[in-house]
């Protein structure tokens, strides 16, 4: 006598009546759970990640070179920074955090910038406010009937926070070409 939606019935039996298989559909999927539940998580919020990325950006290294270092492509760097990604994996998580590379520039000291001459002040106003707008060296000089050195000059002296900015900028540009 076979014992239907058992074991015995389903493997040694060979039965394949409604029960039996309901048994076999539900002993696996108990098998599968368990299974599951003993993983940890494949996937986490990719924040802490973008938050380290940014850390190596500010430290003076390009995007591509902390993705070079953790053996990443460059797309899952600038998903991770932009928020694209709504989940990363574990392992790839892993990797970015492992990456901790040494600064490649001075930390920035606490003191102010030079202040401007009072010669250039409304000259240094307008400059700053042109390249923080979205405009180029090449039209300010223009605009401001200036030579692009000068501007350069008057950016770099006066304007730190302004040229560096540029300068990350024109460099994000380049990797990203």
């Amino acid at each position: 006598m076979i014992a239907h939606g058992t074991r015995r019935g389903y493997q040694y039996a060979k039965c394949r009546c409604e029960l039996c298989r309901q048994w076999m559909r539900d002993a696996a999927k108990v098998r599968r759970d368990k299974a599951r539940a003993a993983q940890p998580s494949q996937w986490i919020a990719p924040e802490p990640v973008a938050a380290h990325i940014r850390t190596q950006l500010d430290n003076g290294w390009p995007a591509n070179a902390v993705a070079k270092a953790a053996g990443v492509t460059n797309k899952v760097i600038y998903a991770a920074l932009a928020g694209k990604a709504t989940k990363m994996s574990t392992a790839t998580a892993a990797k970015i955090l492992a990456v901790n590379l040494p600064p490649t520039r001075p930390p920035r000291p606490a003191s102010a910038p030079r202040e401007p001459h009072s010669i250039c002040c409304t000259l240094c106003d307008d400059i700053g406010w042109l390249l923080t707008n979205g405009e180029t060296v090449p039209l300010v000089a223009t605009r401001l009937g200036m030579s692009e050195e000068s501007v350069e000059h008057h950016a770099r002296t006066y304007l730190p926070h302004v040229w560096a900015d540029l300068r990350r900028e024109a460099r994000l540009i380049e990797e990203y070409a």
